[in-house]
């Protein structure tokens, strides 16, 4: 069986984007009143009472968002293409390839940030009583495009199963919501990079089988029948992340620093191993240096990848017949049944002491359960 759609979906914007915006200055202005609601106090009956004034030249954003106010409509593009095949009455085979590509995303871009340079960031910026702020655009872009195949087993003598497997590449500009903004506002798309979810391999399979026993009567079958084991395995490579300064070394006074270190060598060079824990290095620091003063950084956004993942949750279960209307099983279960350390990305801030560190865990340590379970 073939398989293929293609679809255009349109995107609502997020409320928060809008509620905290303050307008495009200086077309909108407005201002904060704080402490009207004190026991005691005078209430303030007008508006002329509450703003000393509404003059752009005095009155400074302070909600520090701006709306552009030539927005498009987000929308996402996604398709497909598929096979899939019957082998046997229990097991069908699917191959796919999949694709999405989102246009005029929203993104937070610093576009009253002054170039790099030196001097008061704030007498440079283009509207200097603006200050720092972050400007709402449908500038933003994702490609995606994957390879996935998949193996089911329907339940059959006594087995069944799934498995899939995906081999595919996310790009965007922003993978979260609120999340980073370019480094150079007047560049964004050097800031297009591999999406913070983005895994090249990802192997899942889940299985669960009743052990034969064959013509086993009496006793015999009573204690080495009914035993049942399931099992859930996940592989998967690491997840990108991004290399940070912690200072801003271009002077440009954005109101969140996202800015990136020079690359200078390879992170991971021939012969290196990766080790974690508090003194432990995952990648190679003198593989990065900090840019000169007044310039942005050469590397890419999330240019480094982290970790792989891998667990095993296993299940052992021993079914007793009581009657015809009461079954009885017992259950023994294993959480990372081989207690795998699947280590987080490392810390990513440039210079600071837990830089290239990795020192926490994806996962929790092995858990094993064990109970009873009584069917009519």
């Amino acid at each position: 069986m073939i398989r293929s759609a293609y679809g255009i979906f349109y995107n609502s914007n997020l409320g928060w984007e809008w509620s905290t915006g303050r307008g495009n200055w200086p077309f909108s202005i407005s201002d904060n009143a704080t402490g009207i609601n004190i026991p005691g106090a005078p209430a303030p009956t007008r508006a002329d009472q509450l703003f000393g004034s509404f003059d752009p030249t005095k009155v400074k954003p302070t909600a520090q968002h701006t709306i552009s106010r030539d927005l498009a409509t987000p929308y996402m593009q996604n398709w497909n293409f598929g096979i899939e095949h019957q082998i046997t009455q229990s097991m069908m085979v699917e191959l796919n390839y999949q694709g999405a590509k989102g246009t005029h995303l929203s993104s937070f871009l610093s576009t009253n940030d002054p170039p790099p340079g030196p001097g008061d960031p704030n007498a440079r910026r283009p509207y200097p009583i603006a200050g720092s702020l972050s400007e709402l655009k449908m500038i933003a872009t994702s490609k995606y495009n994957g390879l996935t195949a998949k193996a089911e087993q329907r339940f059959s003598k006594g087995l069944s199963y799934i498995a899939s497997y995906a081999y595919q590449k996310s790009i965007d500009l922003n993978s979260e919501f609120g999340g980073t903004s370019p480094q150079d506002s007047r560049n964004a798309k050097a800031s297009l990079g591999p999406s913070g979810f983005d895994q090249t391999h990802v192997f899942n399979t889940g299985y669960s089988w009743m052990i034969p026993t064959g013509d086993l009567k009496g006793i015999a079958k009573f204690i080495i029948g009914g035993w049942q084991t399931t099992g859930l395995v996940t592989f998967e490579s690491g997840r990108p992340f991004n290399i940070t300064l912690p200072n801003d070394i271009a002077n440009v006074g954005a109101r969140g620093n996202f800015q990136r270190p020079n690359l200078v060598g390879n992170p991971f060079p021939d012969g290196w191993t990766k080790t974690y824990g508090p003194g432990g290095l995952y990648f190679n620091p003198a593989a990065f240096a900090s840019p000169a003063l007044y310039t942005f950084g050469n590397l890419g956004r999330n240019a480094v990848r982290g970790p792989g993942f891998r667990n095993f949750d296993l299940g052992l279960f021993k079914n007793f017949t009581i009657t015809e209307r009461f079954r009885l099983q017992y259950r023994a279960e294993a959480f990372n049944a081989f207690n795998n350390t699947n280590f987080s990305n490392p810390g990513a801030s440039f210079s600071t002491p837990t830089f290239g560190r990795s020192t926490s865990t994806q996962n929790a340590q092995r858990s094993i359960q064990m109970g009873l379970k009584l069917y009519f």
